[in-house]
């Protein structure tokens, strides 16, 4: 059941991409992450953002909310930036650099998407084989894509659970209240409630294109 309701969700959402207001809302938003004020505004928004150290995002493929321009930022503000890895089943995030311009290093990786180089240092080591690391600074915001999120923080992904599993052993290295989950998405991609099972977890809270939406309990 779960799993068709899951189904459902995803099919809404891949129409409202469709849509003429969807298509506007992404070109609108991806063009205005060129504006350093944007970003800066952006990000300040979010109330976590100011005492962070360190940032982890994500590289965006098609339909997600863009993010380069905000890290940009963030590397600006001196914080450390961070992108997945895709090894196996998990997610290792690397660190990463702006040069000219441009976020490196970054290579075509799993399911087409842009990802760090394995030889970038990894901020948050999941097992001693890895040997190129880099402490870890908390506070740490994570800006977290989905495929939909619910008013109340519930999230979707697009259903390998790389982000559930990775938030499952960083919460055993690291304390909740270190931790800031900030979805990330368009504002057609906000609904009354999401099908969520036993191990995936809520964001923080959701910012879209208009600002914060919402907080959760986690």
């Amino acid at each position: 059941m779960l799993k068709e309701e899951k189904a459902q969700v995803r099919k809404l959402i891949k129409e409202y991409f469709k849509s003429p207001e969807g298509k506007a809302l992404i070109k609108n938003t991806e063009e205005q992450q060129n504006s350093k004020e944007y970003c800066r505004v952006f990000l300040n928004k979010i109330p976590q953002y100011g005492k962070a150290k360190t940032v982890f995002a994500y590289h965006p493929i098609n339909e997600e909310f863009p993010t380069l321009g905000l890290l940009k930022q963030a590397a600006e503000d001196k914080k450390t930036i961070a992108l997945p890895l895709v090894l196996d089943k998990d997610l290792v995030f690397k660190k990463m650099e702006f040069k000219d311009g441009k976020i490196e290093p970054v290579q075509s990786g799993a399911f087409g998407i842009m990802e760090p180089s394995k030889e970038a240092l990894t901020l948050f080591p999941q097992n001693q084989e890895e040997k190129k690391t880099c402490p870890l600074e908390l506070p740490l915001l994570i800006l977290v894509p989905g495929r939909a999120f619910s008013k109340k923080g519930e999230r979707m992904g697009r259903g390998g659970g790389f982000y559930d599993r990775f938030f499952e052993k960083l919460f055993k290295s690291v304390k909740k209240e270190d931790v800031c989950l900030a979805g990330l998405c368009f504002s057609g991609q906000i609904l009354d409630s999401i099908p969520m099972g036993e191990f995936d977890y809520p964001v923080d809270l959701v910012v879209t294109e208009s600002g914060i939406l919402t907080k959760s309990k986690r």
